[in-house]
């Protein structure tokens, strides 16, 4: 949500608030999970995430982040929208 924003979220909405569409939203079932350092970061920021609230697990609170919607900084480097014009 606007509450919390993580900082591709930010760019998102600054860009999309300048008329700029750019990025791309994708559920986080759609990102590589079973990377090293993305599972090292969910086991330590899980708790913070709204959407497990309640949970007793990163387990049980997985199929609720894996609806979650999320643009990152990769989606805006594929953005060819983004690309600077070459002198």
């Amino acid at each position: 949500g606007d509450q919390r924003l993580d900082c591709s979220e930010y760019v998102h909405l600054v860009l999309a608030a300048a008329g700029i569409e750019a990025g791309k939203m994708q559920h986080v079932r759609d990102l590589d999970l079973d990377d090293e350092v993305v599972r090292a970061v969910l086991a330590k920021r899980w708790r913070a995430h709204p959407a497990c609230k309640g949970a007793s697990s990163l387990a049980a609170c997985m199929p609720k982040l894996l609806d979650a919607e999320i643009i990152t900084p990769a989606s805006f480097v594929d953005d060819a929208r983004l690309l600077a014009p070459r002198r």
